[in-house]
């Protein structure tokens, strides 16, 4: 009998390698006091010297990591010169604990306070904190934190919470698959997983049955993984087997066209979010890219990204992708995609509260700078700009108005950019798809977010485990909403995509199809499986 974790599923497909486990490194004993002969400038010494020496282990593995490593490696710097994590330390030697104590004491009531606060915003920020008292305690005791250089074949890595660094350094590619207790699809590791393709589970239950060396299965897709006995390992490796093979079978649609039975050309896209997830794109020959996620340029950091670094991203990607167009949708932020530097409120219904275009319109000055990033990066590349979560007709035309604005500001800089940029809405809010005759008159295409417009159309939390069995994007009422939203753009005489997850769905290829859809935008690891399937429709 094996034993079975579930948990969300964080990054696709599957792997099936030894149990890699981490464990904290052991904290020195808060209650330790300084020595008698060490001075209160002595330990602060002490501890300032450990701190440098990480800053530049860190800022020596960020010049080694991938984007996204490099952003969260950047922020561990900027917490490690915290002035309230360092004041507290200061504080705690003042009354006499030992270096290593001080440090465990700050971590932990800066651990407290973010706990105490009850918002996602701050509890994501945990992991975080932990690791740089973690790495600053290993520094003052002469150790080596803990990473994976010891790895000598590929592991399925394990744990409760797991540092990002983990997953930035050189032997990050023996990763084979993640299962982690904490986290959700947005927390850091997630992120990295989805970077370097690694099957990944976040908040999975169960996690700690398996002990290390343990062969486990992990399933990327249904979200589940399973510790496998001897006995059921042949069967484990029939279903990896059968998993590559699927995966082999689908090699011959990499250079193939995105074609019907019957020869209609139909458009397929790929959801990304950096340059290297752009390359993924370009590698499967994408048609473009459907939806480039900017909300990840905003989470997970304590400041907020000025036009000049989100203009090299959004560039970066489009010199990924030469001579495709690369839809980048603005922060769509709030909900389950918390921001540290802007403060939000915790909301007891954030999923229909301050998110996404209603920050944007409430802060004009923040929505103009990413707007003025987008319209600069328009000279490399064919960009086309997404409003997410427009509910009417009003908002549209607000949203419009203010990328004049941003427009009008780089004419005065003597800036230039594309003369006509397609600007387009998510069909995500059931008003939306309702008003979406009305919605295609202002708008130049529309994407169908079907994840959210399922959740808001059938009163369904879809990060709620209780009620998630409910999430149904097939059903009738959603089905009927997106069927009016893609008549109403083709009567328009605009394009009309799908990005959401049901866009990937092996049933619901042909249902889209046979509604009149004419463009998909799926995640990379999908691409070759929806081509597969658009090549076997006949309507």
């Amino acid at each position: 009998m094996t034993d079975r974790i579930t948990g969300i599923a964080a990054c696709g497909g599957c792997a099936m390698a030894p149990a890699f486990l981490y464990r904290p490194t052991a904290l020195p004993d808060p209650a330790e006091r300084r020595s008698g002969d060490q001075t209160v400038e002595q330990a602060q010494a002490l501890v300032d010297q450990a701190a440098l020496a990480v800053d530049q282990a860190l800022a020596l593995a960020a010049s080694r990591a991938n984007r996204e490593g490099q952003q969260i490696l950047e922020m561990h710097r900027v917490m490690l010169a915290d002035a309230m994590f360092r004041g507290g330390i200061a504080q705690a030697l003042e009354e006499g604990w030992s270096p290593g104590a001080a440090v465990v004491r700050s971590t932990q009531a800066l651990v407290d306070m973010l706990l105490a606060l009850d918002d996602p915003m701050f509890t994501m920020r945990i992991p975080d904190t932990r690791e740089i008292g973690a790495r600053l305690c290993c520094q003052l005791a002469g150790r080596t934190y803990p990473d994976l250089s010891c790895l000598e074949h590929p592991v399925i890595l394990m744990g409760e919470d797991l540092p990002p660094s983990l997953l930035t350094g050189e032997n990050a590619p023996k990763v084979a698959g993640v299962v982690m207790g904490g986290g959700n699809r947005t927390c850091h590791a997630a992120i990295l997983c989805a970077a370097l393709g690694v099957p990944a589970l976040m908040g999975a239950a169960g996690w700690d049955t398996a002990k290390a060396g343990d062969l486990v299965y992990v399933d990327g897709d249904a979200g589940e993984a399973a510790v496998v006995p001897p006995e059921a390992a042949s069967r484990y490796t029939a279903l990896l087997t059968a998993h590559q093979a699927e995966q082999a079978l689908l090699l011959p649609y990499l250079d193939a066209p995105t074609r019907t039975a019957d020869g209609e050309t139909i458009g397929l896209y790929c959801n990304i979010f950096s340059r290297e997830t752009a390359q993924k794109a370009q590698s499967l020959n994408a048609d473009g890219a459907g939806l480039f996620r900017t909300e990840f340029l905003y989470t997970g950091r304590p400041d907020l990204p000025g036009e000049e670094e989100q203009m090299a991203v959004y560039r970066a990607a489009l010199e990924a992708m030469p001579g495709k167009s690369i839809t980048f949708r603005t922060m769509d932020i709030g909900g389950d995609k918390p921001v540290e530097s802007l403060a939000l409120e915790q909301e007891q219904n954030a999923f229909l509260g301050y998110r996404a275009i209603r920050i944007s319109l409430d802060r004009p000055e923040l929505f103009r700078t990413q707007l003025r990033a987008l319209l600069r990066a328009s000279m490399w590349g064919q960009v086309q700009i997404l409003f997410p979560m427009i509910s009417g007709v009003d908002e549209l035309r607000r949203a419009k108005a203010q990328l004049e604005l941003a427009k009008e500001e780089l004419r005065q800089r003597g800036l230039d950019f594309a003369p006509h940029i397609p600007v387009g809405i998510m069909i995500e809010v059931p008003s939306a798809a309702i008003l979406a005759d009305e919605l295609a008159r202002e708008a130049d295409f529309f994407s169908i977010g079907s994840n959210d417009l399922t959740q808001y159309t059938l009163a369904v939390d879809r990060m709620n485990p209780k009620v998630a069995y409910l999430s149904d994007p097939l059903h009738p009422a959603v089905l009927r909403l997106m069927r009016g939203t893609i008549d109403a753009a083709r009567k328009a005489g605009i394009p009309c995509s799908v990005c959401g997850e049901l866009a990937g769905m092996e049933e619901a290829v042909p249902v889209l199809l046979s509604m009149g859809l004419k463009k998909f935008s799926v995640s990379p690891n999908r691409v070759l499986a929806v081509r597969r399937l658009i090549s076997q429709w006949r309507p």
